[in-house]
């Protein structure tokens, strides 16, 4: 189902993305379609969940559009491991009403956050919430079969009868490999319920990987994958997750390739250090530029990122770190 909604002028459309990302673990990101003439959000989405110290830094970004005021539209949960998890009882409090509608991945289960006291806050949140009311909350999975997996889409119409449409169309994760996962494992891990989505804005896409890996990234429609504009890079930089930057390669238009932004943020716990430098060496061959998070690091463990999409410039991207704007043409 698509819904209609009207706007003064399409070419006023402009869509910023804020991905945040701690130094030893946790991330968000938010998603904001605005009108640029008004400054007004016309469509939200938060991406997973993370507070460190009771506090969690993407609601400094929120206050740019006075969420708190509007709403979130839109809240994905990936999957649920700790570092996209924390945190989702303030965002159900302050920023969901009864018209927000939370998407999970097909498979997340009371079980899998029965092992950590904050994931199991969040679980308990939402569900109290969908219990009274406040808000909707569906379950997705897609299959190589599925012709149309699901998506979520307002085309917006300006008086000139121009129109251009707003999507999300979720990619992964693939019910199939799931019940694979368990015939054979007896188990699954969060990594394989991982959310992978695309946002299209007209014929232009941004794709957000979660932390898909690489069976399942293989599994996805190659034609999806064409034009990409921005890629929020999967895993965060594993090689667990390293065939998508060889794909992105491999769809490179000769003439005249998309200017991919990339982004990534870190995990740095245990045996883990991550990005991995020979992964990010393999996106430098599809983008334009890559950012880390902890390239914008503050000294309390964070960095954030806004990356600014505007359809009328001729390089469309500009992007925010502490403070300053960098535009590159």
């Amino acid at each position: 189902m698509i819904e209609n909604a009207s706007i003064d002028d399409c070419w006023n459309l402009r869509l910023r993305i804020y991905v945040l990302g701690y130094y030893r673990e946790g991330e968000s990101i938010l998603i904001v379609l605005y009108n640029a003439s008004s400054q007004v959000a016309l469509k939200t989405i938060l991406v997973d969940c993370y507070e460190k110290d009771g506090c969690n830094r993407i609601e400094d970004a929120m206050k740019d559009f006075s969420l708190k005021e509007k709403k979130l539209d839109y809240v994905i949960w990936t999957h649920p491991d700790r570092d996209h998890s924390v945190g989702f009882k303030t965002i159900t409090s302050d920023y969901t009403s009864k018209d927000t509608l939370y998407i999970l991945p097909e498979g997340l289960s009371f079980w899998e956050v029965l092992n950590d006291f904050d994931k199991f806050k969040s679980w308990i949140a939402i569900t109290t919430n969908k219990m009274i009311g406040k808000m909707n909350v569906e379950r997705v999975n897609t299959s190589n079969r599925r012709v149309s997996p699901p998506s979520y889409a307002t085309n917006f119409i300006d008086g000139s009868h121009d129109d251009v449409l707003f999507s999300i169309e979720i990619l992964t994760p693939f019910a199939n490999q799931n019940f694979r996962h368990l015939e054979f494992n007896k188990t699954h891990k969060g990594n394989h319920l991982s959310i992978s989505f695309i946002i299209r804005l007209g014929d232009l896409g941004f794709f957000f990987g979660g932390d898909v890996e690489n069976m399942a990234i293989d599994s996805i429609d190659r034609n999806k994958l064409n034009n990409l504009y921005f890629v929020k890079i999967p895993h965060h930089g594993s090689d667990t997750s390293d065939t998508l930057p060889i794909i992105l390669n491999d769809l490179k238009h000769e003439d005249e390739p998309p200017a991919i932004l990339s982004v990534t943020t870190g995990y740095h716990k245990g045996k883990s250090d991550l990005p991995l430098v020979e992964v990010l060496d393999l996106y430098k061959d599809s983008s334009f530029r890559i950012l880390k998070t902890e390239d914008d690091l503050h000294t309390n463990g964070y960095g954030m990122w806004a990356c600014n999409f505007d359809r009328t410039a001729g390089n469309p991207w500009s992007y925010i770190g502490n403070g300053d704007i960098q535009v590159y043409y």
